[in-house]
């Protein structure tokens, strides 16, 4: 009796020892911050705004998994809300869909996935005040959401009706689709999948839960690192529907960038690049400055423009099977990775580039007399390898070709092609200036511009395709270097856009690694010349606002 009531006692002690500690050693090591961690925290102090629980206003920015998006978030949101006399409210990114951790029922997966947010609430509330949103929060109406949710499934019946969904009056169909081939990893969708219906349940989920938390608070802005995906997207387009300005850090292109109601995305408004251009003093000595810049490209310099790519599409690998071809009736279509948001610029002919490409090839296939050449992108993943390898065997014995990505993008100029199709690559004003014809699709930076030919429907996209002889060249090198100009120097005001020095750890800038070695960079000097280009681009948002109102008007 005695021995089975102390085994009794013993019992707690057990589950301590052979349960919870094992879990909790485990943990811990997500829990509490790194040593690398802490001193990043101390560093980033200084952009602390003391949370004041009588000020409703807030400005509100992101969480994400990425030391570098920290360092940008944090000064531009101190600046805003310094501005705005603002508290700094903060909201997690990560949603269900891309970790099975928080997807899991398990009560340690769920654990240690809290565990997971609480290490980086920690180094973003080195900045921020406060917590106020995460993305994986179910809203309260569950009905809700399942009504809503049938609602859209039954309008749903081909890939485009995906594009034009609504909740409400705000599109987020774009967001759903390019959020399904990312997290998915499929090259397109299918529109019977039971993912694209938990892609639409989160998205109603964070779309209510922003809608009322704009409700709860007065948010005087909104900073993100993206506009694509729902994960960013969504918050987005509820700020800019209630006329909360929204401010994004992400894109190489700018310091800084205010978007639009008119254009939601983290890229400058090329919409705006050619009147913006001619309010600007010393255009030729501007042009002589884009000049510099660009035609390095072709020396094999990877350029701001560029700063996404491995290696350099303009190297100096010589492809031996180009020399069989007869280049006046040859065409190269430039491909996309089938995985990025291919809605980046909000609209496309196509529901997504796979779609984009077998229409291309099954029109291209017909015509016998040409030698079609396709070059897949020299940034694609393993992914995009295996897509390639089905669409070899589909076009096997036609005039469709398949041609060594790391073919350089000189050895084609060279070739003098008949025509080179992409949908909204670099490539359309790259052989643009060597006066090759380019057919590309609407929307994309171009379509402002005569130096491309755009094609803004299906119908005329198929006509050109037919009579390609009708595409003439557009030698006007004085305007691509305009459109170079005003895309990928203007916005960043004298600066390259690695002016943080992020692009040597290619992409890997959420490790300790990186930490170990970016923390000594930042000095006082360091965060001196940080804040001065967050203040530079502010500053020209707020220009070419001006100069926007200032043309309507």
């Amino acid at each position: 009796m005695i021995k089975s009531v102390l085994n009794f006692l013993k019992l707690p002690f057990k589950l301590y020892y052979r349960i919870i500690k094992p879990h909790y050693l485990v943990l811990n090591k997500f829990h509490y911050n790194s040593p690398l961690e802490r001193i990043f925290i101390k560093k980033l102090n200084r952009y602390k705004i003391k949370w004041q629980p009588k000020n409703r206003k807030i400005v509100l920015t992101q969480v994400v998994d990425d030391h570098s998006m920290c360092i940008k978030l944090a000064a531009a949101t101190h600046l805003i809300a310094s501005k705005n006399t603002s508290n700094i409210a903060l909201y997690s990114v990560a949603t269900k869909l891309e970790n099975k951790i928080l997807r899991s029922q398990k009560f340690w997966d769920r654990v240690e996935a809290e565990i997971h947010f609480k290490r980086l609430t920690n180094v973003f509330l080195s900045f921020g005040g406060k917590i106020v949103h995460r993305n994986v929060y179910d809203y309260h109406d569950r009905n809700l959401i399942n009504t809503e949710c049938k609602k859209i499934r039954k309008t749903i019946s081909k890939k485009e009706d995906i594009v034009n969904i609504h909740i409400e009056n705000i599109c987020v169909g774009d967001l759903i689709y390019d959020t399904y081939l990312r997290f998915k990893n499929k090259p397109t969708v299918d529109i019977n999948d039971d993912f694209l219906t938990q892609i639409i349940i989160e998205c109603l989920n964070i779309y209510y839960n922003f809608n009322e938390l704009t409700s709860k608070y007065q948010v005087t802005a909104l900073v993100n690192s993206y506009t694509t995906y729902i994960h960013h997207g969504i918050a987005v387009r509820v700020c800019l529907s209630k006329n909360i300005p929204v401010y994004t850090v992400g894109s190489d292109n700018s310091l800084l960038h205010k978007v639009s109601k008119e254009y939601p995305s983290h890229h400058n408004n090329h919409s705006n690049f050619k009147s913006l251009f001619n309010k600007l003093e010393n255009k030729s000595e501007l042009l002589k400055i884009a000049k510099q810049n660009f035609e390095k490209r072709f020396e094999g310099h990877i350029d701001s423009a560029t700063s996404f790519m491995k290696q350099s599409a303009f190297s100096n690998y010589f492809n031996p099977e180009l020399e069989k071809y007869d280049w006046k009736n040859t065409v190269v279509i430039l491909a996309h990775s089938f995985f990025d948001a291919p809605h980046t610029y909000i609209n496309l002919l196509f529901p997504d580039f796979y779609e984009w490409t077998i229409y291309t090839l099954d029109v291209l296939s017909k015509q016998k007399e040409l030698t079609v050449l396709m070059k897949q992108h020299p940034n694609s993943i393993t992914s995009d390898d295996d897509i390639f390898a089905q669409l070899k065997t589909k076009y096997a014995n036609t005039n469709i070709h398949f041609i060594d990505k790391k073919t350089s993008q000189l050895q084609i100029i060279n070739s003098r092609p008949k025509l080179i199709i992409t949908a909204y690559g670099t490539a359309s004003y790259e052989f643009a200036y060597y006066s090759i014809p380019v057919l590309s699709n609407y929307n994309n930076p171009f379509t402002g511009y005569h130096f491309t030919h755009v094609a803004k429907t299906i119908e005329q996209y198929n006509r050109l395709l037919n009579f390609m002889n009708e595409i003439e060249t557009k030698p006007d090198r004085e305007e691509i270097l305009s459109y170079y100009y005003m895309q990928h120097l203007f916005f960043l005001k004298g600066r390259d856009n690695d002016y943080l020095g992020f692009i040597k750890f290619k992409h890997d800038t959420k490790s300790d690694e990186f930490l170990k070695q970016y923390l000594p960079l930042m000095d006082e000097s360091y965060f001196k010349m940080h804040d001065s280009a967050i203040k530079d681009g502010y500053e020209l948002t707020q220009w070419e606002y001006e100069q926007i109102e200032h043309v309507i008007e």
